[in-house]
């Protein structure tokens, strides 16, 4: 996966409020549960750990293209059909490559879809990505 340049990483003070940000969305998610359990297709699971994004050139055939950038987030939970991110600022995407390990040898890249996007503090968003394949793989067609 050379084609893809280090993702920028996140500063401390970024990662604190992250943190801060996290545990007080996870409070009221428990608040809400049993408003959205219904709505849900599969059960989120905690996942809290940095994942780096890879934002290629265009919507398709993913591998075929070269990045347009990349960036660190921190995912805040997980579901086999997709993961919650948060990112200080707001993002210009729908189709994207993520690693849930990016610090580890084996990276696991999915495609994704951005599904939800919402404001949660002044400087921070909160993304809905949807694992739509393996890298390996050909991307879902796009949603029209």
């Amino acid at each position: 996966m050379n084609q893809f340049p280090p993702p920028t990483p996140l500063t401390e003070s970024q990662d604190e409020e992250a943190l801060r940000l996290m545990d007080g969305l996870d409070h009221w998610a428990v608040r809400c549960d049993g408003h959205y359990m219904p709505k849900r297709k599969q059960p989120r699971n905690g996942f809290r750990q940095r994942v780096a994004v890879f934002v290629p050139e265009g919507y398709t055939l993913f591998a075929d293209k070269t990045v347009r950038y990349s960036f660190q987030a921190w995912a805040r939970n997980l579901s086999s059909g997709g993961i919650a991110l948060l990112y200080p600022g707001q993002l210009k995407f729908q189709r994207a490559i993520i690693s849930l390990s990016p610090d580890q040898a084996d990276k696991h890249l999915l495609h994704v879809c951005v599904n939800r996007s919402r404001r949660v503090s002044q400087e921070f968003w909160e993304y809905g990505l949807q694992f739509e394949s393996a890298l390996n793989e050909e991307p879902a067609a796009a949603p029209e």
